[in-house]
């Protein structure tokens, strides 16, 4: 046996460990930096998840066309808030803006606390929005608080329309959304109405318990039928309605 060999190997094999110490050492603390990194973002995405639970029976309630209590908005309202001091999330602050709409459409308020109500839930849809500006259900209810504000029509019809462009199918939107274009028919230019005439005769033409509610919601609120009727007149069967609810 070759000793003097053997030893000439250990030596370079000690040599190689002593060169890749420094590189394996680098390799190391990346690893751990990256580690940490991930733990940083992960903890609160986790703790902004469990504040937001908070929001579920509310929102479920929404969901499934059901009026929330009180007392669950103020505690989704209150969860959301948490969620968002984690991690302001687009849905977070969507979800929380539309709680806070409901809170100050249902809650007795002064005049002073509802416009500040008000002025948040704007806010936090705005903010929502600015991260995705895709989400029709958001500018759908943007449009709602600047109606309940008072708002001027021009901004409460853009977000309207841009809630048409952008969920033009979300069928939990359209009863509300057809009231609402036909309510700002007057003060939209023949491009606008395009869009608005096109997404009524869809809504009529695809649900026929909307078009009832619809009906009804119209004759309720003395806005009559005409720019309905407007929307639907290359539509044979939606004029035949019409002459047939005048002769009841």
């Amino acid at each position: 046996m070759d000793v003097s060999g053997l030893a000439m190997e250990d030596r370079g094999n000690d040599v190689r460990r002593r060169r890749m110490g420094p590189t394996e050492t680098l390799a190391t603390v990346v690893l751990a930096l990256f580690g940490l990194a991930l733990l940083g973002l992960g903890i609160p995405r986790t703790m902004a998840a469990w504040a937001a639970l908070d929001a579920r029976p509310a929102l479920g309630k929404i969901r499934d066309g059901v009026q929330p209590s009180a007392e669950e908005l103020r505690e989704g309202v209150q969860g959301l808030q948490r969620a968002k001091g984690w991690l302001a999330a687009e849905r977070h602050l969507t979800d929380l803006g539309t709680l806070e709409f409901l809170l100050a459409q249902m809650v007795p308020l002064d005049q002073a606390a509802r416009n500040t109500q008000l002025a948040t839930s704007e806010r936090h849809l705005m903010e929502g929005l600015v991260k995705n500006p895709a989400d029709g259900v958001a500018w759908y209810r943007l449009a709602q608080v600047r109606q309940a504000q008072g708002a001027v029509s021009a901004s409460v019809k853009a977000a309207l329309l841009q809630s048409v462009d952008m969920a033009p199918n979300q069928r939990q939107l359209w009863l509300g959304r057809a009231f609402g274009l036909i309510y700002y028919r007057s003060s939209l230019t023949p491009e606008e109405w395009e869009a608005a005439g096109g997404q009524l005769r869809t809504i009529w033409r695809t649900n026929s318990s909307i078009r009832s509610q619809l009906v009804e919601l119209l004759r309720g609120s003395g806005l009559g039928f005409a720019v309905l009727k407007e929307a639907l007149a290359s539509d044979p069967e939606g004029q035949e309605y019409f002459r047939s609810l005048g002769a009841k």
